[in-house]
């Protein structure tokens, strides 16, 4: 039996994601034309979960300090959890090409060092990735 030790939200992480949430609204309103109040951060013990649902655009992202263990993820992680576009064309890659930038740029200046992706599937080379994961998960260089 593994012992899995529940710890709290530190009050340096809760700044850093909160400087994070303002960064994600300034890109989903330059990028997509929203208005700075449309993404979402709802808290949680562990983070927080960002949401932007735009018109022809669903992104979810996880940011976590602790990861608990869960799926062996390390901490300090921002993991897609849903990224969702109308268009069901090479314009999907594309978008998700420029939030995998946004994520690396500033998850890594608000101190996360680990992208994973849920979806959609994605590998990742040998010399970034962590092993063990039971999801693809990264570290920031």
């Amino acid at each position: 039996m593994t012992n899995i030790t529940n710890k709290t939200l530190s009050t340096i992480a809760a700044h850093r994601i909160k400087d994070l949430f303002d960064d994600f609204c300034i890109y989903v309103a330059k990028r997509y034309g929203a208005s700075y109040d449309d993404a979402i951060c709802d808290w949680n013990c562990v983070g927080a979960t960002f949401r932007y649902f735009g018109r022809n655009i669903h992104i979810q992202l996880k940011i976590w300090e602790h990861s608990n263990g869960h799926n062996n993820l390390p901490d300090y992680i921002i993991i897609v959890s849903d990224f969702v576009t109308g268009s069901g064309n090479a314009q999907d890659e594309t978008e998700f090409r420029a939030l995998c930038h946004f994520i690396f740029e500033r998850g890594t200046r608000h101190g996360f060092k680990h992208l994973a992706v849920e979806t959609p599937i994605v590998t990742f080379t040998k010399e970034v990735a962590v092993p063990n994961t039971l999801i693809p998960c990264m570290k920031f260089a």
